[in-house]
């Protein structure tokens, strides 16, 4: 089917609509790449009709959204992938969040429970292919204990001893920097070998600016060099 048909037909302006009502913004992605199905994949289109069967009946059957929205979180796979890496907190509320939109749909489209929405109707409710897809779900619930001991469910980090003493480490170490540069910046010796007699950040280190024929004088690491070539960031 061309594209010509579908827009005459108004397949996309459909499709958007219902994109955007997706509780998550890579479900929209996945919404926004779909076209009807063609004749060679008529198991396929069964298939996924059958899914939206069972999940309007589970939703008729009195049971709670089994998913939770979050925000784009692809790109947080790819850094906690790397070992020692750190999330920022708001990645780290988002990683939160989508997993347990995953542990909810893992509980609730698990079981096939009768409600008494089911009982009225003399029926039961059969969630044979969303079952087997929630059964496949990683138990993601250890997962969850570790991020929401770090953060609460606001995303908000939390007022721990650790996280205290890790703080309280953190301004000794800035205050030791801070004195180091005095230091260094004080020094009379050195006040002709440096281009500038304030801290300067680069790469958010602070850093000492040298005059390029002085480098050897200062045992420490070269993090940038100035355009100029004059000056090197030690």
């Amino acid at each position: 089917m061309t594209n010509q048909i579908l827009e005459e037909l108004d397949f996309f302006r459909i499709r958007d609509s219902v994109a955007n009502l997706c509780l998550t913004y890579e479900g929209k992605l996945e919404l926004l790449k779909r076209k009807p199905f063609s004749i060679d994949k008529i198991s396929e289109a069964e298939y996924f009709k059958s899914l939206a069967k069972e999940y309007t009946d589970f939703l008729r059957a009195g049971r709670p959204v089994p998913f939770t929205s979050f925000e784009n979180v692809k790109p947080i796979f790819q850094q906690v992938k790397i070992q020692g890496n750190v999330l920022e907190l708001d990645k780290l509320f988002t990683l939160g969040q989508f997993v347990k939109s995953v542990i909810s749909a893992k509980k609730n489209l698990s079981v096939n429970e009768e409600s008494e929405y089911q009982r009225k109707q003399q029926s039961s409710l059969k969630l044979l292919n969303l079952r087997d897809i929630s059964e496949n779900l990683d138990d993601l619930t250890e997962c969850e204990k570790i991020i929401f001991s770090v953060i609460d469910q606001n995303g908000q980090l939390k007022d721990l001893p650790s996280i205290r003493e890790l703080k309280s480490k953190i301004v000794k170490i800035q205050k030791d920097i801070e004195k180091l540069m005095k230091n260094y910046l004080s020094d009379s010796a050195l006040r002709e070998k440096l281009q500038s007699s304030v801290p300067v950040l680069r790469g958010e280190r602070q850093v000492l600016a040298v005059k390029v024929q002085y480098k050897n004088n200062f045992s420490g690491i070269v993090h940038e060099m100035s355009q100029t070539g004059q000056t090197v960031f030690i």
